[in-house]
């Protein structure tokens, strides 16, 4: 009963929704689904409660639908909040029956969310590991399942989700799930929860984890660095620092020197070039700045080496700022025979730029580089 406006009624009850058999019609419906959110008496022990509860659960079927229902899903999320231990092994059982098809679904994908944060760990790892046999390409690049996916990795001890990990270690699925723009949140977030928390109790079983999973990432750094979407996981690397420390030092040797030029002046990879010169140690650093002023022979026609190639290239320009940024950041180290390095290289491009101005200012990109040794009071 409502009031013409599809409000509930300021009469109506829970028990009146039990007697009339309407919980289904309730919770599929707007106010209805409101209604009942409000109205689930939160103590276990209440008969209400109970009876709500027995009524939901009772035909498996209908409980699925109404997970995937936009409106019903709230409910069962609220009824999954409130239950008790006895309840939530009937809520895992029931989701479990067909949880890859509710991990893609819209609504349903939150109530699975909920249900990983929410459950006790053994009941939500029992969930966890029903996917193991599942397509987790597909549910890793689906716009629904990476939610899931990361929830799973964030939330539950790394035992839950090995099997993740053992399937991402496969260069063909690695290389799938990380070229795809839900699929490389999914491996930023593996790398990130493998990659933290020192003292944690699973932390030995996280770094051979992370062993296995950083051995593809590098293994292919150079087909995903050039990549639209898998380059992130390669910067992602590159910036973190600490337990990834060691593979941003292979990434930089393995797969960028030597190959500098030509993949800072591609679109994807320029950048993962830019985060090298941010974030590498000293020693990575001077190696970079070497091969790109000396390691190239310049062109026999043109007589233009690398720095000339790249000031005047619509990515490669985003280099060398950033190589002009790293040494002035570089000029305050403690050691004194790094920070005169750094202002060596820093005079090279400055040269570099005097030499080339006329030209450089007629691109909106040659500016900016000016600007950048004008606002160091180097122009």
């Amino acid at each position: 009963s409502g009031d013409g406006e599809g409000n509930v009624s300021d009469s109506v009850t829970l028990q009146d929704v039990l007697a009339n058999d309407a919980l289904v019609e309730f919770a599929t419906d707007k106010n209805g689904c409101r209604f009942l959110q409000e109205h689930y008496p939160t103590e276990n022990d209440n008969d209400v409660h109970q009876k709500l509860f027995r009524k939901l659960v009772e035909d498996r079927a209908i409980f699925l639908s109404l997970c995937s229902n936009m409106f019903g899903n709230f409910f069962v999320q609220r009824v999954l909040e409130c239950s008790n231990t006895e309840e939530q092994e009937i809520l895992t059982e029931h989701l479990a029956t067909d949880l890859y098809n509710l991990c893609l679904d819209k609504s349903a994908c939150r109530v699975i969310q909920l249900a990983i944060q929410k459950l006790d760990v053994h009941l939500a790892t029992r969930l966890s590991l029903e996917l193991r046999d599942t397509h987790l390409v597909r549910l890793s690049i689906d716009q629904n399942g990476n939610h899931v996916i990361q929830k799973i990795v964030k939330t539950l001890p790394v035992s839950s989700w090995t099997f993740l990990v053992d399937f991402f270690a496969d260069d063909d699925n690695l290389i799938h799930v990380c070229q795809d723009k839900y699929g490389c949140r999914v491996i930023q977030s593996t790398v990130e929860t493998l990659s933290t928390d020192q003292y944690a109790q699973c932390y030995q079983h996280r770094v051979i984890l992370l062993r296995s999973l950083m051995a593809g990432v590098t293994r292919n750094c150079t087909q995903l660095a050039s990549n639209e979407f898998a380059n992130y996981v390669v910067q992602h690397v590159i910036k973190c620092g600490d337990a990834l420390a060691v593979y941003r030092d292979i990434i930089i040797e393995q797969c960028l020197l030597q190959n500098l030029l030509s993949m800072s002046q591609e679109k994807y990879a320029s950048h993962v070039v830019e985060v090298a010169f941010e974030c590498a140690p000293y020693r990575l650093v001077a190696e970079m700045m070497n091969e790109i002023f000396e390691g190239y022979i310049p062109h026999p026609d043109t007589n233009r080496d690398a720095l000339d190639i790249l000031l005047f290239h619509q990515y490669g320009n985003y280099v060398v700022q950033q190589m002009i940024q790293t040494c002035v950041l570089g000029q305050n180290a403690r050691d004194q025979k790094q920070s005169e390095m750094y202002g060596m290289w820093l005079e090279k491009i400055h040269g570099r730029v005097m030499r080339n101005a006329h030209r450089l200012e007629r691109f909106s990109s040659g500016k900016k580089i000016i600007e950048a040794l004008q606002s160091m009071s180097l122009y």
